[in-house]
């Protein structure tokens, strides 16, 4: 990276960690041995990430979001979903945990729009938007 680091995430394992850095750069490292394993662009630079138990990649910037599906595992081609903020920025966003029991497993993604003062989720404005 060059520059500073804006965002870090940890996947709730511990193996991996997630930095987004003031070049555009998204890096995907291994903590047991420490080292990068691939790394992804922003158009422009990543001001926030996180990391669900499933271990999808939410990336955001002003008001994008790109969700990466195995992006910690293997590089991956394009975004799983995106999604735009009607308006305003982005200032942060984390995934919310996933139930276990009689309830199917999925991982949601709750945004909250200041402007427009509403929840947004997963089901309702995530899928099917470029």
């Amino acid at each position: 990276m060059q520059g500073p680091v804006l965002s870090v995430a940890a996947d709730p394992t511990g193996h991996h960690m997630v930095t987004t850095g003031a070049d555009g750069q998204v890096k995907v490292w291994d903590l047991r041995t420490y080292q990068p394993l691939h790394s992804y662009f922003s158009p422009a630079p990543a001001t926030w990430c996180d990391i669900s138990q499933r271990g999808m990649l939410a990336v955001g910037w002003g008001r994008r979001i790109n969700i990466w599906k195995d992006a910690l595992t293997s590089k991956q081609q394009s975004p799983y979903m995106s999604h735009n903020l009607q308006g305003g920025q982005l200032r942060d966003f984390h995934f919310c945990p996933y139930e276990v029991g009689l309830c199917t497993y999925f991982t949601l993604l709750l945004m909250y729009d200041i402007q427009q003062n509403a929840m947004y989720p997963s089901d309702q404005s995530l899928l099917g938007s470029a």
